[in-house]
């Protein structure tokens, strides 16, 4: 059987992450799929411990993964002691909570993060 992978999501930019009011403002009103940099600290039993984004907390639900967020933030993240940051992607709940259905990949030296994005319309 020849699988071939879903054509990758596009996504926009939208707003920046330093300010927490704005971004939860834009997070409250937003349906479709989000792509977020969010800040994971690893905890020593395999878990991830606190999440942001920005300055905004989170509470990550990691259920529609096969492989759980802490394995792969373990696979993805240097072991430093310091925060991660991941590009997830997902969907908003409301309150803080963000549903996340893929974990991108780490953010790479020098990339910007300071905004979230949100997928493109047709």
């Amino acid at each position: 059987m020849n699988k071939t992978p879903p054509a990758p999501i596009a996504f926009t930019r939208g707003p920046a992450i330093a300010d927490a009011a704005v971004l939860k403002s834009w997070l409250d009103q937003q349906k479709g799929k989000l792509r977020l940099p969010v800040a994971v600290e690893l905890v020593p039993v395999r878990a991830v411990g606190n999440a942001r984004i920005g300055s905004l907390e989170l509470k990550l639900d990691d259920t529609a993964l096969n492989v759980s967020l802490a394995d792969r933030a373990y696979q993805q993240c240097p072991r430093d002691g310091g925060p991660c940051v991941l590009w997830l992607e997902g969907r908003w709940k409301g309150d803080g909570a963000f549903q996340v259905t893929r974990v991108d990949r780490a953010v790479r030296d020098g990339e910007s993060t300071g905004f979230a994005e949100v997928e493109a319309g047709p």
